[in-house]
């Protein structure tokens, strides 16, 4: 691929991921990773290692969009502090133990569980009954399982999210929003829980995960220098614009055009992966 093709596209996907952070809570993996895994396959790599390269690199670059969004949403008091001191050492934990075992699990997988659980969840968020609006008004939430039940939902969305290369949007968004949150308390709470995904994934697949034969120049573990040094910075300077530009929509119109978003994702993933 020409290579100012290639930089062209690692600028949008910056500039992308950290509007998409700011304004979903995704932490920007939705974009980094399809962009990184069609451009790295276009390099020459197999599938397995473009998809574990470019979740690596995501969550890499995830570090800072999430942490420049989450400090935007705690100023605007749209994270639920309660949950989060609940659910976050689940999320860390499992996001560790389940990156160290990334290799193994393999890139195709991945690639699959991508494709799989963007294209639930955008169904769920369309097909959803719960409204928004009914929500802020009581300013109530549905009755989430007791525990040890309930820790089902952390250990799965760290686990989940991590092996994509996603922050905590894609997951925990849908989950919060069918329990009755509004869109903007969810996403905030969501841009804390990519924080303490990408951390433990980055660390593990920097300095435990070993590179794969066909790796490009410059890949450290998993992650690819190149693409982390283009991306982080632009998405971090685009996330607070996204939590900005996200309060002048209703809650209503951001779940659907997330849900769309992640529909378009998925497809493109799955086409990707089997063909």
């Amino acid at each position: 691929m020409d290579l100012v093709v290639g930089l062209l596209a690692l600028i949008c996907a910056g500039c992308c991921a950290g509007l998409l952070a700011g304004l979903f809570g995704v932490g920007g993996g939705i974009v980094v990773v399809p962009v990184l895994y069609f451009l790295l396959q276009a390099q020459g790599l197999d599938v397995a290692s473009a998809m574990l390269i470019a979740s690596a690199t995501s969550l890499a670059i995830m570090i800072s969009t999430s942490f420049s969004s989450m400090r935007s949403h705690f100023s605007r008091g749209n994270v639920d502090v309660l949950l989060l001191r609940r659910w976050g050492p689940f999320i860390f934990v499992s996001a560790a133990v389940v990156a160290s075992q990334a290799v193994r699990i393999g890139g195709l997988v991945a690639a699959l569980v991508f494709a799989c659980v963007a294209f639930i969840a955008a169904l769920n968020m369309l097909c959803s009954s719960s409204s928004d609006q009914q929500a802020a008004q009581t300013n109530k939430v549905k009755s989430m399982p007791a525990w040890p039940g309930q820790a089902v939902y952390p250990l799965s969305i760290g686990a989940i999210a991590v092996l994509m290369g996603v922050g905590g949007g894609t997951l925990t968004v849908p989950v919060l929003s069918f329990y009755g949150y509004t869109t903007h308390r969810a996403v905030g709470t969501a841009a804390v829980f990519g924080f303490l995904i990408a951390l433990p994934g980055a660390f593990v697949h920097l300095l435990f995960s070993q590179t794969p034969a066909d790796a490009p120049a410059y890949t450290w573990g998993l992650i690819s220098v190149p693409a982390l040094v283009v991306i982080m910075p632009l998405a971090a300077l685009c996330a607070p614009l996204g939590v900005r530009l996200g309060t002048r929509f209703s809650s209503v119109q951001l779940k659907k055009v997330f849900a769309y978003f992640l529909l378009c994702c998925a497809v493109f993933m799955f086409a990707r992966a089997l063909y």
